[in-house]
């Protein structure tokens, strides 16, 4: 259609002046005109002579109610996919750090059972990663040092059973003096002495391999080296 000053059909869009002059000047030209809440694409195309002339302008128009709508919906659908993108991710990320963060409060909650004296706890996480090794490494850790207060309460029952008899011994003999003194035993009551300071004796040798056996745990290993037991000649 060629627009004129003169005459439009009724609803058709205008263009804009400065569009109908560029496209008078010999340049297609497009715009889109908007009419209230509707929107029209209009082309502007020149008609020229064959010398190139412009004697004209054809005035295309079509409406974008079918393209806004189209907008609309793939901006909703977009705004949709979003926020349920977001929402699955969160999810997905609670899930992971449940999964990565779970052994590891575990691990502090055994660890606070260990340190309240239940050597008994472990973590047992079966895991074949490095969550799992640090678990099995804690878990090892643990039993060495139960195995450990294990042998430290055999020694000390050990220990106290030892003890036990020369003690048991001692007051006994110690009762037969004070009888014997009473009676003015004096021989026999400087024997029964004379055993007593042998079960002295004894108690102080098992004192001071106790205290050996203490030192011992306290100090770090000796260094190992080799030693020429017979040098040759």
């Amino acid at each position: 259609m060629a627009s004129s000053p003169g005459g439009r059909l009724e609803g058709w869009p205008v263009a804009p002046t400065e569009a109908l002059e560029r496209a008078a000047g010999g340049a297609e030209t497009q715009r889109v005109v908007r009419q209230g809440t509707r929107r029209t694409l209009v082309l502007l195309l020149p008609l020229q002579r064959p010398n190139g002339e412009t004697f004209g302008v054809l005035e295309l128009a079509t409406p974008l109610e079918l393209v806004d709508t189209l907008w609309t919906q793939v901006g909703g659908a977009l705004a949709v996919g979003t926020l349920l993108a977001v929402l699955v991710a969160g999810g997905l990320a609670g899930w992971v750090a449940r999964r990565a963060l779970g052994p590891l409060d575990r691990m502090i909650r055994v660890t606070r059972n260990v340190a309240s004296g239940d050597l008994s706890a472990r973590v047992d996480l079966r895991r074949e990663d490095e969550v799992g090794e640090l678990g099995a490494a804690f878990d090892q850790m643990v039993g060495r040092l139960e195995a450990a207060f294990a042998v430290q309460r055999r020694l000390v029952s050990d220990a106290a059973h030892e003890l036990r008899t020369p003690l048991n011994g001692l007051a006994g003999t110690l009762e037969i003096v004070q009888v014997g003194l009473a009676r003015g035993d004096l021989d026999g009551a400087r024997r029964l002495l004379s055993g007593v300071e042998g079960e002295l004796d004894r108690m102080g040798r098992l004192v001071n391999d106790l205290l050996t056996l203490s030192s011992l745990d306290e100090r770090s290993p000796a260094a190992m080296s080799a030693i020429e037991l017979a040098p040759d000649h």
